[in-house]
């Protein structure tokens, strides 16, 4: 079963964007909206010192901002069906913002052309030419370990 990680937290989604922001440079925020809901990317530079590694912590960070907030009646009447059925979902589910982090990841792709020229069923030249791809990037989630090396007291 997959391991449901998202950070709660008690203040308005916007709220938390802003904090957010605040905690990287050159903040780039984006606004989305999903299925009626609301999301705001925070991306930046992170920097923070993990005292139990006793090393500064620096990946360029995703913060995924939802405005979880209850909409309507039948909408906490279908949270607490669901927190009933599952009492370990409660705070998800009664968090009025959730986020999630991800950490950038860059990658290039290489390509290598091997041709040879064959005479009597054996190689006698063979040419090698190896080409890299502009930097490409990807998102790998890094929430629970977002939690782990970060403490912030809301």
């Amino acid at each position: 079963m997959a391991r449901l990680t998202v950070l709660r937290f008690t203040k308005d989604y916007e709220t938390v964007a802003d904090a957010m922001s605040g905690m990287v440079k050159e903040a780039k925020v984006t606004r989305r909206e999903e299925h009626e809901r609301v999301f705001i990317d925070v991306e930046g530079q992170f920097s923070h010192f993990v005292l139990e590694d006793m090393e500064v912590w620096e990946p360029y960070l995703k913060f995924e901002i939802q405005d979880n907030a209850i909409k309507d009646q039948e909408d906490r009447a279908a949270r607490s069906i669901l927190a009933s059925a599952e009492p370990s979902l409660s705070s998800v589910l009664f968090s009025p913002t959730i986020a999630q982090v991800y950490r950038r990841v860059e990658h290039i792709i290489r390509t290598t052309t091997i041709t040879e020229r064959i005479e009597g069923g054996k190689s006698v030249k063979r040419d090698e030419q190896t080409s890299d791809s502009d930097p490409q990037y990807d998102w790998v989630e890094v929430t629970r370990e977002f939690g782990q090396k970060v403490r912030i007291e809301w």
